[in-house]
């Protein structure tokens, strides 16, 4: 998340950071100052929608992992 307005850090510098990160990943270009950023709803709301993103993420991983165990397979692991 990177403020399109943000006086301290130019936004280029998130685009960077953004190109240069492995997937998966996301940018979200918000509105606002660096220090007010959340004081506007609607990034409040793209924060938010962006956490709730990735608690689904997880919750997916978790099915995947316990479905590979319920299967019997395993992943990195070695058999003696």
């Amino acid at each position: 998340m990177q403020s399109r307005d943000d006086e301290i850090i130019n936004i280029q510098h998130g685009k960077d950071l953004f190109a240069a990160a492995r997937p998966p990943h996301s940018f979200i270009a918000m509105t606002d100052n660096h220090n007010h950023s959340f004081n506007r709803a609607s990034n409040r709301e793209l924060l938010l929608g962006y956490l709730d993103r990735l608690e689904l993420l997880a919750v997916v991983e978790k099915l995947q992992a316990e479905d590979s165990l319920a299967s019997g397979k395993t992943t990195g692991s070695i058999s003696h």
